[in-house]
């Protein structure tokens, strides 16, 4: 009277899967730009995670309007287009979303809206989007880069209008909507980069990529009556502050100090990288040469080592961009590594810290197929592409547009969640050019196994590669052959006579180096009923559950577990037994 069937359940396999050095990756959505689409197009401005383990994002282009959508990503990989922008409310998103501590996001988008000047939204992920500030006028025009959250506050900047024409710094808060903080002006530095960041004075820090006594850009900050002052006045090639065109935001060390970039300035204008001094004062800790590292392009970032870190966009033996890291104990720096071009080129976008210690980032050209490639790097494993874009498959993040008008490039975003999943969106490629949201999954024990043992790591996880009857899942799981009819089976069911009875039971392996697997025994009195939980092995772990006999030790060999019925065979007239095998 047992039937004993065995079945594996996968999540839905992935699309256009390329194996990388990480694991798989998955396109999970190709933005398609279409009139009507809610998947929009470009999502270059970058992406942000709720408190409900979701990634929200936006899009440059298409919807109904072709002025771009908002979009939600789970981490199973479920993507929904939330709402379309439309030239009421403002559009061309201009920062990543932040939370704003009831459940939603705030982000600036930099045309549209009642002021004309751009406007703040707000996403809910129930009601979908919402205008909350109108921007223009004195607020500015045309906000640039991400809000900074600050006790209630969420401060901005705008790359044009305020009361001298070159911008202003706002906040916005639910009891008080937008408010004016600070004017831009010619002398203070327009044309602001990056976020601001906050002092150990209180006062907020910014850069401007324009402006200053010499045109070549500011360092400025603006104190808590709103006053907005120049901190230094980059010189160029030459003179007391060598630099020009500061990129990214400032990053505030240990030390106290601030460290920046700028793309172009220093003795060979490839760039500097500065610190500025509480006091004030400014020194180029690293002068860029025209035959080594230069030209950065994006900002910096401490590391969780106390360490900050930095990519140029030239240098090294393949002139394709290096890694950079600076010990701000010492203001000494070293080239942690090289790109190669074949494995990634000109590295644009924030670096991005990883829970696993490790940095992540993009490249905008080179790899496999020159459309680019998503990077890490540790101590351990040094430089590694992760995976190279193949233009259908995804292309360079920054491709579906140089710049937001005010020279502001947005190079879309990558994402680490806490199981080491990245995710990531690319603003050019795709199925239809409109770029695509991924994911990259890191190499799980199973993918080492088809990598090694079936050869091919993109196998699904339900093929039967030698037709044996049993799926690739449910091999690995059990320490069967993919390669061939087993002389071992998958476990049956049987009857076996216990002190209380006669009942079904199964001898079922459990490997505990095999933790990205979960078993399950079941029984049900219908194949098409409702089935029971017997006994449940998470993730390698020992099985628990009312079915549980023997068979449960420590240490790392395989063992064989009995999972019994629980209850006798003689009350039934058909009575089904069967392993489950899934990957969590």
């Amino acid at each position: 009277m047992s039937s004993p069937i065995q079945r594996a359940r996968s999540r839905s396999a992935p699309c256009s899967p390329e194996p990388t050095t990480a694991g798989s990756y998955s396109v999970l959505e190709n933005f398609t730009g279409e009139n009507g689409s809610a998947a929009g197009s470009v999502p270059r401005a970058g992406f942000t995670t709720g408190t409900d383990g979701a990634f929200y994002g936006t899009a440059s282009a298409g919807g109904p309007a072709n002025l771009g959508t908002v979009f939600r990503i789970t981490e199973a990989g479920a993507f929904t287009g939330l709402a379309n922008f439309s030239r009421p409310d403002g559009w061309f998103p201009s920062g990543a979303p932040v939370e704003d501590g009831t459940g939603g996001f705030l982000f600036p988008v930099a045309a549209g809206g009642d002021g004309g000047g751009g406007a703040l939204l707000r996403i809910d992920p129930t009601t979908g989007v919402s205008p909350v500030a109108a921007l223009g006028g004195m607020l500015g025009d045309a906000p640039d880069g991400r809000l900074f959250a600050d006790n209630g506050f969420y401060i901005g900047v705008a790359g044009a209008g305020g009361n001298a024409g070159r911008g202003a710094a706002f906040r916005y808060s639910v009891a008080n909507g937008a408010e004016f903080v600070a004017t831009a002006t010619t002398s203070t530095g327009s044309v602001s980069e990056g976020t601001l960041i906050r002092g150990s004075d209180g006062a907020l820090y910014g850069t401007s990529r324009e402006g200053g006594t010499f045109g070549r850009g500011t360092v400025y900050k603006i104190n808590a009556a709103g006053t907005r002052t120049r901190v230094v006045a980059l010189t160029g090639t030459a003179g007391a502050a060598p630099g020009q065109t500061a990129r990214g935001a400032l990053v505030l060390a240990p030390n106290g100090s601030f460290y920046g970039v700028a793309e172009r300035g220093g003795a060979a204008d490839a760039g500097v990288l500065f610190r500025i001094l509480p006091s004030g004062t400014y020194s180029v800790v690293v002068a860029f040469g025209a035959g080594g590292p230069r030209s950065p392009r994006s900002g910096l970032v401490m590391g969780g080592d106390g360490m900050i870190y930095g990519t140029t966009a030239f240098g090294g033996s393949a002139d394709a961009g290096t890694l950079i890291q600076l010990n701000p104990a010492s203001d000494s720096s070293v080239v942690l590594a090289e790109f190669t071009g074949s494995g990634g080129a000109r590295p644009e976008g924030d670096l991005v810290p990883g829970i696993d210690g490790k940095l992540y980032g993009t490249c905008v050209e080179g790899g496999t197929d020159g459309f680019g490639s998503v990077f890490s790097w540790s101590a351990e494993a040094g430089l590694e592409t992760l995976v190279s874009f193949t233009g259908e498959g995804g292309a360079a993040p920054g491709a579906g547009g140089v710049d937001d008008g005010l020279g502001l490039v947005h190079t879309g975003g990558i994402l680490p969640s806490a199981d080491g999943t990245l995710y990531g969106v690319a603003a050019g490629g795709g199925a239809k050019g409109g770029g695509v949201a991924f994911r990259i999954r890191p190499e799980t024990p199973f993918d080492t196994w088809k990598r090694t043992v079936v050869g091919d790591m993109g196998a699904g996880d339900l093929e039967d590669s030698d037709r044996d009857g049993t799926v690739l899942l449910v091999e690995y799981a059990l320490g069967l052959s993919p390669n061939g009819f087993d002389q071992a089976t998958p476990p049956a069911a049987d009857l076996t006579v216990y002190p209380e009875g006669t009942r079904l039971a199964m001898l079922v392996p459990r490997d505990p180096l095999k933790n990205d697997v979960r078993l399950i025994v079941e029984v049900s009195e219908s194949l098409s009923g409702l089935w029971t939980e017997l006994g449940v092995s998470e993730g390698g772990g020992a099985f628990t559950g009312p079915g549980y006999v023997a068979g449960e030790t420590g240490g790392s060999a395989v063992r064989v577990v009995e999972i019994r019925d629980i209850a006798n065979i003689a009350s039934f007239t058909q009575r089904f037994f069967r392993l489950r095998v899934e990957r969590p």
